[in-house]
């Protein structure tokens, strides 16, 4: 079950992880725009106290023909 919140970070229930696609660039460039200035080193302060994981891309070799 995944459950949408703020800017695009998703929330992995069953595994309770807090996932999050974006950069802390990124996501002060969204609070900007809501208003809020912060810096990196609060984005990076508050996504580790509630526990938010950035996420990595994952690789995957292909096994089938084409």
């Amino acid at each position: 079950m995944e459950e949408r919140v703020g800017f695009k970070v998703w929330i992995v229930l069953k595994l309770f992880i807090k996932w999050t696609h974006l950069t802390r660039a990124q996501i002060i460039k969204e609070m900007g725009k809501k208003g809020i200035k912060v810096s990196k080193n609060i984005v990076k302060k508050l996504l580790k106290k509630h526990k938010f994981v950035k996420r990595k891309m994952q690789r995957k070799i292909s096994t089938g023909t084409s």
